[in-house]
């Protein structure tokens, strides 16, 4: 998740399938993710709230997963707006997800 250590994965393989992990928020992530030739970004779940930059990670083109959804009300926000959630209770989100709407 280190930077440098993302770069060194680079050099030794183009093929390797890298994403960054990020929990503050920095001027460009898409733009520091494709210096990386990163397929993806992992964001926590408090950046989803944040309307401007939420769109502009969604509109980068890279995948979009998101770690600390660990409430039903984020989980069900966020189903389909992501390509992932990282979440503690997979059961229970799994649950929740596929419970009929009411």
């Amino acid at each position: 998740f280190n930077h440098q250590s993302l770069l060194a994965v680079r050099r030794m393989s183009a093929a390797a399938r890298l994403a960054l992990l990020v929990s503050d928020v920095s001027l460009d992530l898409p733009a520091e993710a494709r210096n990386l030739n990163a397929e993806a970004l992992h964001i926590p779940c408090c950046q989803t709230k944040m309307a401007g930059l939420f769109e502009q990670y969604r509109k980068s083109g890279l995948l979009l997963r998101v770690w600390g959804a660990d409430a039903a009300a984020d989980w069900q926000r966020l189903h389909g707006a992501v390509d992932c959630l990282i979440v503690d209770d997979a059961p229970e989100a799994l649950r929740v997800l596929s419970s009929p709407c009411k």
